[in-house]
């Protein structure tokens, strides 16, 4: 099942209103989207209703919503404005527990939200064998310094799988 980043606003809405997504079979996630604190809750909303999932492939699109009130409003009564969203939340990702295997993050993924999603997948997906992370051949945003710095960072956060491995690709 592939998301955009349009649905994933309206899965946000429904997350933060407690409304889900309709339960689904899906074996393989592919979610494009931006990643800034007003999708998280979309994000949520999708691997919660998503208990079969074994593949997530993510793919982040550069760029910020534009800021509205309205928005901003939801943000603040929701507390996604708080600290690390995922830290905050306390229902379930069966998929986490049971069947997600394989985690691919590719483009923008130095950014606080990609970074702190990664650390949640990792330490939370328990039959994980394979995180893939590629910034893509052509990104020269990143330098060696901060790529050392990033991969570093990314090996050192626990794991809920001890199988899980993780790969830095720039393809």
């Amino acid at each position: 099942m592939a998301c955009d980043c349009g649905i994933n606003q309206v899965l946000t809405v429904w997350e933060l209103m407690n409304l889900s997504c309709p339960s689904n079979s899906w074996q393989r996630l592919i979610l494009r989207t931006m990643l800034t604190k007003w999708h998280l809750p979309g994000i949520a909303n999708v691997l919660r209703s998503s208990p079969s999932s074994e593949v997530l492939d993510i793919h982040i699109i550069p760029g910020e919503v534009p800021s509205m009130d309205a928005q901003e409003a939801w943000l603040h009564l929701y507390k996604i404005c708080e600290g690390n969203y995922w830290d905050l939340q306390d229902r379930s990702f069966r998929c986490l527990a049971n069947c997600l295997r394989i985690v691919t993050a590719s483009s923008d993924i130095k950014e606080d939200h990609v970074i702190q999603l990664v650390q949640f997948l990792l330490r939370e997906a328990f039959v994980l064998q394979k995180l893939v992370v590629s910034t893509g051949p052509n990104d020269s945003s990143i330098s060696v310094k901060e790529s050392k710095e990033f991969s570093d960072k990314l090996l050192s956060f626990p794991r809920g799988s001890p199988q899980a491995v993780v790969v830095f690709s720039n393809a």
